[in-house]
């Protein structure tokens, strides 16, 4: 079925100091509209390359009323606001993807654009970026960097004449993010609409991406953030928060803290989730301080081989030693037979199934002294397996 093609209605304004300007706009979904996804973007959603698109068959959907947005030239705009409020037909109705039924809608330069979902061609990495424009080394390689795709090149191989598979399946969704906007970052135009590009990218990468790309790249550009990634907010020259169509905040972030509306509501619930993310990763790291500790003195008399049999890796840290044990080498073996654990702390319900089998007997605790004292010395020695490989017991 053929789509219609909507009519027109973005205008021109080359003189006025507004990159965009939207007075009074009042638009909506036509029917049989391409409509940008308003599902909520996760790593998982991005990195499973799915479609953006669905088909709109009646008006009855998102839609954006009474619309008052000025955004000065050379100003970064943060747009915010719960799933399904508006912010991707925000972004299309500045593409004229939309109809308009009242009002004026006009920007003043060139856009480039990046969706939610990264569009990747069939082609080299380089020819995904350059999409058509010159290829110039320095502008190109500071694109990369800025971009965060300088380590993605080194592991690639064929670096960035690698061939990607069709809609990007040898690459991540982060990767594929990232591509997508390296190529509008090249393409060097006066507006930038990015539509939560940070949204596939890990808090990491994506903290170089913005403050590399999108506050020192475009520093010069006009920029139009949607993002559900609300940590950067702060860092805009102006901020937006739409809700069912309608924008109901606009101002600084130290502003919009101040009022205490719907923007800070918004800044208090994220900090809560991040602070319980931080909470779950720690505890999953609880289970550390039942891990047995050794003392330098004790593995210094462990044999190499038997470290590596045993599972026990000693990594220095200064005057420190950590340690951590390999879970497959519970039960070191010799000779096919099972000789012993090293702490029955240890075992499982299956170890003790073992060794009930064959008779073994617990060894003493890792922390007991184990063996002999050479004469008036005191000092404890860890006796493993093969002792009478190594003569102990004189």
């Amino acid at each position: 079925m053929m789509l219609k093609e909507p009519k027109s209605y973005v205008t021109i304004q080359k003189d006025s100091q507004f990159a965009v300007t939207m007075q009074n706009a009042v638009l909506n979904w036509s029917s049989h509209t391409i409509l940008p996804s308003v599902s909520s973007t996760t790593k998982q959603a991005a990195s499973e390359g799915t479609s953006t698109c669905n088909s709109v068959p009646d008006k009855d959907k998102p839609s954006l009323q009474k619309m008052n947005l000025y955004l000065k030239r050379g100003e970064l705009l943060g747009v915010c606001g719960n799933v399904g409020s508006g912010k991707s037909s925000l972004v299309a109705s500045l593409l004229g993807q939309m109809e308009l039924e009242s009002g004026e809608v006009s920007v003043n330069g060139s856009i480039a654009y990046v969706p939610q979902q990264a569009w990747i061609l069939h082609m080299t990495l380089r020819e995904n970026i350059l999409f058509g424009e010159e290829y110039e080394e320095k502008r190109y390689n500071d694109v990369i960097e800025v971009c965060g795709l300088k380590s993605d090149l080194e592991i690639l191989i064929h670096g960035d004449e690698t061939e990607i598979g069709e809609r990007g399946l040898n690459l991540s969704g982060g990767q594929k993010q990232r591509v997508s906007l390296a190529r509008a970052i090249y393409s060097n135009r006066d507006i930038y609409l990015l539509d939560d590009p940070l949204s596939a990218l890990d808090s990491h990468v994506g903290s170089h991406v913005f403050q590399q790309c999108i506050r020192s790249a475009l520093r010069h550009k006009t920029v139009l953030l949607v993002t559900h990634q609300l940590q950067y907010l702060k860092f805009c020259d102006e901020i937006v928060v739409l809700e069912d169509g309608q924008i109901v905040e606009n101002g600084r972030h130290e502003d919009l803290m101040n009022v205490n509306g719907k923007y800070a509501g918004l800044i208090k619930t994220f900090q809560m989730d991040a602070n319980e993310d931080t909470e779950s990763q720690m505890s999953q790291c609880s289970h550390d301080e039942d891990v047995p500790k050794y003392n330098n003195l004790q593995l210094d008399e462990v044999t190499t081989e038997n470290k590596l049999e045993f599972g026990v890796e000693r990594i220095e840290d200064g005057d420190q030693a950590q340690h951590k044990t390999n879970s497959n080498a519970n039960i070191f073996q010799r000779n096919n037979s099972t000789k012993g654990i090293l702490n029955p702390a240890w075992r499982s319900e299956e170890d003790k199934a073992v060794l009930k089998e064959e008779g073994s007997k617990d060894p003493p605790n890792a922390t007991e002294e184990v063996g002999q004292k050479d004469g008036n010395s005191s000092t404890p020695k860890v006796q493993l397996v093969k002792d009478e490989e190594k003569g102990s017991g004189g």
